[in-house]
């Protein structure tokens, strides 16, 4: 009965996420493109400081820069939640939306919270890395390539750099999945109390949640996994020009595979906040007096 519930809960989600595909999309594209760049941009930068021959004066410059690059993405990500939960609201949304984070003063708390963990789970990740220093430093990337044994060791590496990571982030950051809208439908809440709720709403639904986004992207999922290993079966077929243009192909259905499930995951939670916790009679209070007018004139489902 739950599994039938939750399909129907999937079937919506994307029969909505249909509806404004085309501007979610447009949003996920121009915040990629941002982070991409003020990415560059720090790496640069911190390339440039790197040749201060003081520790003390780079150390400090290091971490002012890594302060607004984290404050830069998680604005972003508050405005694109924002946009596309209006989006999914029925309410007027514009692209001005995905920079909304950067105007309201209130939500630079729960930005610096993030920030901190995030900060934490790099450190975590970076753990690796510290254990395996010495061969980094010693081994070109020539000679790591070319031994088959430093190859192996370093393959391993990586593995366990992005087991860290994901840990680390599923420990620290899932539980808040829903801290972006909690935060914008309450204007009276601020920092720690954001995390609370979400936290709260996060333990009650967390069952219901994972298995609606497992049924959501699985599909997606699975395509992108299996367009990874179809150039390897293509290069056992000896025939490199063939080999070469069907690898060109299948990266731009890959990268479009990849774009629809973010955006899609992007769209789901607003999504399933609104369809199972506002709906079930949460108080929330909005954080725009217009918006909790649109958003009772929402048809009913």
């Amino acid at each position: 009965m739950e599994l039938k519930k939750l399909t129907v809960l999937v079937k919506d989600a994307k029969k909505e996420f249909l509806k404004s595909a085309s501007r979610v999309g447009t949003s996920v594209g121009i915040l990629a493109l941002i982070i991409s760049f003020s990415y560059f941009a720090f790496m640069i930068l911190t390339g440039a400081f790197m040749q201060l021959k003081t520790p003390t004066v780079f150390s400090i410059l290091f971490f002012v820069l890594l302060a607004i690059f984290y404050k830069t993405i998680f604005s972003l990500f508050y405005g694109h939640t924002i946009l596309v939960t209006r989006l999914e609201r029925n309410q007027k949304s514009t692209l001005g939306y995905l920079f909304l984070g950067f105007k309201q003063k209130r939500i630079r708390s729960v930005v610096w919270i993030f920030s901190i963990l995030l900060f934490l789970v790099m450190s975590i990740s970076g753990i690796p890395i510290l254990q395996n220093f010495d061969l980094l430093i010693i081994e070109s990337p020539e000679k790591i390539l070319e031994n088959p044994q430093t190859f192996e060791l370093v393959t391993k590496l990586v593995l366990k750099v992005m087991l860290y990571f994901l840990g680390g982030f599923f420990v620290l950051f899932f539980p808040f999945t829903f801290a972006w809208n909690v935060l914008y439908d309450n204007e009276n809440l601020r920092g720690v109390k954001v995390l609370g709720k979400s936290f709260g709403i996060f333990r009650k639904k967390i069952l219901r949640f994972l298995g609606f986004e497992f049924l959501l992207l699985i599909k997606h999922i699975f395509v992108f996994t299996v367009i990874q290993f179809l150039p390897l079966a293509f290069s056992l077929l000896g025939n490199k020009s063939f080999f070469d243009f069907a690898n060109s192909i299948l990266g731009i259905i890959s990268f479009c595979v990849m774009f629809v499930t973010l955006s899609l995951f992007s769209f789901s939670i607003p999504f399933f906040y609104d369809n199972e916790l506002v709906s079930k009679n949460e108080n929330c209070e909005s954080d725009n007096a217009d918006s909790e007018v649109e958003r009772q004139k929402r048809p009913e489902e």
